[in-house]
């Protein structure tokens, strides 16, 4: 396996450059435009007059027209809350944060089957530690029936055996075609290197994942596109016996994966070329890509320990005063969770329960403690996190383990609290 130095760049992305002159001229032509006389004007001053005068009668006309077209009521501006919001500012206007609120109840009902509704329509009363974000943050965050979603997770995330069921529509030999479902398992086999993968080594693990952090980095991708990457390369090892030789090209094409699947403008396949010293080439990229697809079934949207640890972070930091505690608290419970996530001894725990026990124990190291309230909303108490915890300051204290290097080198940024320099007093 090839591996990346620190001075590796990433190689310039392709730009297309459009010099088509007819593809311009056929967007700007048209009958009606104007011809500019030599002067720079378009005409003499009685024609600029009367163009003028005609597209403000034709403005004027359609205007009117629009005011006197009435556009019939949708079920949802029929309804009486809606009409009573109108009525609180003159001409409709909105802008207070109680009517923006009101707005977002009405235009954004979520569905029944991940929220609980009250009799009165209304949304469920938002929990301390959610009031102080903004309605549009309130929307994107899904904070009305996040805690559902999390739920659900957990649920999932307790059952190793837990799969996805989906129907899937296939051709037979005679040309007809019938309905089948096939089932991918939803998280990996805990014990995957022992029980079902010949040639790899749990250490060989770690190296792989520690330089997915290094390449990750050199793209500047979204912190979710590496924990996908990580969640699927596991997966794909629990159903298929890889050769060492082809372990790099696994894991740039699960990465590569997670970036189409969570970034705006994933990286290349030249790029993963480039990058990883032509360790392979581009067609087996591809290759790979459709081979990880199929196994999986197209299947990347699971819970990962970064979406438990997010919302675990929020609640646990509320009650907190100083700015700069939570700040530690936050980066050094994502510091330690990309630590442990290196290590084989990860895979024995759930997503949901190793992100408790990662905040547990950081809360214990920054001087907090893992409160009741805490414990009551992950469903793990103190005794049920202890092996968590045990193997998150085990692996936390390894001040300078040069495995993880890449980790310990992305927390040293300022930007991400320096919690890597820290040391034990």
């Amino acid at each position: 396996m090839h591996y990346m130095n620190n001075n590796t760049t990433i190689g310039k992305l392709s730009v297309v450059n459009c010099d088509d002159e007819d593809w311009l001229s056929t967007t700007t032509a048209g009958k009606d435009l104007v011809k500019p006389k030599a002067d720079g004007k378009t005409g003499t001053a009685t024609e600029r007059s009367s163009l003028k005068t005609q597209s403000m009668n034709t403005e004027s006309a359609a205007s009117q027209k629009q005011k006197t077209k009435k556009r019939p009521l949708s079920d949802t501006e029929k309804n009486g809350e809606f009409q009573q919001l109108k009525k609180r500012k003159p001409n409709g206007a909105l802008g207070t944060r109680e009517s923006i609120q009101a707005l977002d109840e009405i235009y954004h009902a979520k569905p029944e089957a991940a929220m609980v509704l009250k009799p009165n329509n209304k949304m469920e009363k938002l929990e301390p530690w959610d009031c102080a974000d903004t309605p549009r943050d309130q929307i994107s965050q899904c904070t009305h029936y996040v805690d559902q979603i999390i739920n659900s997770w957990k649920y999932s995330g307790q059952d190793i055996k837990a799969t996805v069921k989906e129907e899937v529509k296939i051709t037979n030999s005679d040309g007809s075609t019938s309905n089948t479902f096939e089932e991918w398992p939803m998280f990996p086999i805990r014990d995957y290197f022992n029980s079902f993968q010949t040639d790899l080594k749990p250490r060989m693990r770690t190296i792989l994942f520690s330089w997915m952090v290094e390449v990750h980095q050199k793209f500047k991708l979204r912190e979710t596109t590496l924990w996908t990457g990580f969640q699927i390369c596991d997966n794909f090892l629990s159903l298929v016996n890889v050769h060492r030789n082809r372990l790099q090209l696994v894991g740039s094409c699960c990465l590569w994966i997670a970036s189409k699947y969570q970034d705006i403008y994933p990286p290349l396949a030249k790029d993963f070329v480039y990058i990883s010293d032509k360790a392979f080439e581009r067609p087996d990229l591809m290759k790979c890509e459709e081979l990880i697809c199929n196994k999986l079934g197209f299947n990347f949207t699971k819970p990962t320990v970064y979406s438990f640890l997010t919302r675990y972070i929020k609640v646990a930091i509320h009650p907190i005063k100083k700015l700069r505690r939570k700040s530690r608290v936050k980066f050094l419970s994502l510091y330690a969770a990309e630590r442990v996530m290196l290590e084989h001894a990860a895979l024995k725990f759930s997503p949901d329960r190793l992100a408790a026990g990662l905040l547990c124990t950081c809360l214990g190291m920054t001087g907090s403690k893992w409160s009741s309230q805490m414990a009551k909303y992950t469903g793990y108490g103190i005794k049920e996190l202890k092996s968590t915890c045990r193997l998150t300051r085990k692996t936390v204290l390894k001040f300078d383990d040069q495995r993880h290097k890449a980790v310990i080198k992305k927390y040293m940024n300022p930007s991400k609290g320096a919690v890597s320099k820290l040391r034990k007093k």
